[in-house]
């Protein structure tokens, strides 16, 4: 029997056409996963408050109002699920709530609300398996992670079901149901210290059956005063850590900064050093110069006394003209003498300024840095020992109370 090719060739095209289509599909549905309800849930804000307030009738008619203006909206549908499934209406509730997962599959809260019936019907595979979908979809789902929890502690998971719990708290600090239903789990696992941990949150929240629990069972306990207590002395042994680690990175901070300061002065006394050098080097050759010049000048005053006595034998009519010349003479030695004191003097006021400017750069950094540094050491340091004695006198508490216990067993 032949096979017609042609035939072949259309199965063949046929096949080729449902697996692109396929795959588009799933590409598809991986994009809507990341799809942003804030604008649906916007759109039923007033439904969903009504619902809060217990209003369900009241909810349903507004919401089944929304629904003729968008049939697929599947947080309208959800919310009708939910309202129905309220006023104990279980059918309409598992319609509405199947009709938003079947026109959008990706929408995490209408398997949260289906996976809550499921629980009260006590199918809690089928609870879980909803809820594993609706944290697939969202990972920061608090509420999936805490009502899965829920469910694992039904089928005797607790372990798992107080990592559900612990997720949930993680996301959401404020989810009291989380702290209540941990709580209860780690009582049957017999770890009534965490329970009470949990139940006094839970009742800080604003919850009265945890309080009432926890006024019952753990408020006057031996365990619950010893855990206080090891709290305390777990705060302040942080407390003391840190302090310690920003003691020491102070220290090593003050201690860079004096170093730059140490390197600063003696670059500032190395330059002053410099400068008195060459201070000394410039009155030394100012020294010679006078040296030389008063040289010069008795050599003139020589040249001339010979000269005159010269003319006084040779020449009587100069006589006259000598007592000029020896005023000239003399103005020019005082002249001399005079810009010699000046410039000593100069240097001097130079020399004197210097040191005065290093030693108030000296006294300054004393003040700024050293004296700061010794005034927050003995600061830290008395805060340190307060710490210790505070930690000291809390564990001799601790053994006081564990040596009453012992010897009451």
């Amino acid at each position: 029997m032949k096979v017609n090719k042609n035939i072949l060739k259309k199965f063949f095209l046929l096949i080729t056409l449902f697996i692109l289509s396929s795959t588009n599909q799933v590409k598809v549905e991986e994009l809507d996963s990341k799809i942003d309800y804030k604008l649906s849930e916007e759109f039923v804000i007033k439904e969903n408050n009504l619902i809060k307030l217990g209003k369900y009738q009241e909810a349903i008619l507004e919401l089944e109002k929304k629904l003729v203006l968008q049939p697929e909206n599947p947080v309208v549908l959800t919310l009708l699920g939910k309202s129905y499934d309220k006023l104990n209406k279980k059918n309409k509730s598992l319609e509405y709530l199947t009709k938003a997962i079947t026109v959008d599959r990706n929408y995490p809260k209408a398997y949260n609300t289906l996976a809550l019936i499921k629980g009260k019907e006590n199918k809690f595979q089928e609870t879980i398996n909803l809820l594993d979908a609706a944290i697939k979809l969202d990972d920061n789902y608090a509420e999936a992670f805490s009502n899965r929890g829920v469910a694992k502690g039904a089928l005797n998971k607790n372990i798992e079901a107080i990592n559900d719990f612990t997720k949930a708290i993680e996301i959401n600090p404020f989810l009291s149901d989380a702290y209540i239903n941990r709580g209860i789990t780690y009582e049957l696992l017999g770890n009534t210290f965490s329970a009470c941990e949990d139940w006094e949150t839970a009742a800080s929240l604003g919850r009265k059956e945890p309080e009432k629990w926890f006024k019952k069972q753990c408020k006057n306990s031996l365990e619950n005063k010893l855990s206080k207590q090891i709290k305390l002395t777990e705060t302040l042994r942080k407390k003391n850590v840190d302090l310690i680690n920003k003691f020491s990175k102070e220290k090593k901070e003050d201690l860079s900064t004096i170093n730059k300061q140490n390197l600063f002065i003696e670059k500032s006394s190395n330059k002053l050093l410099k400068l008195e050098e060459k201070l000394d080097s410039l009155l030394n050759s100012k020294k010679e110069e006078n040296f030389s010049s008063q040289e010069n000048n008795l050599k003139l005053k020589e040249s001339n006394t010979s000269s005159q006595n010269v003319n006084n034998f040779s020449k009587p009519s100069n006589i006259l003209a000598e007592p000029s010349n020896i005023a000239s003479n003399n103005s020019n030695i005082i002249t001399d003498i005079k810009s010699q004191s000046q410039s000593n003097k100069i240097n001097k006021i130079v020399i004197f300024t210097s040191f005065l400017i290093l030693f108030i750069i000296i006294a300054y950094l004393y003040l700024r840095y050293i004296r700061k540094l010794k005034f927050s050491q003995s600061i830290q340091k008395k805060r340190l020992n307060l710490l210790t004695s505070n930690v000291d006198s809390l564990n001799r508490k601790l053994e006081q109370i564990t040596n009453n216990k012992i010897s009451r067993k």
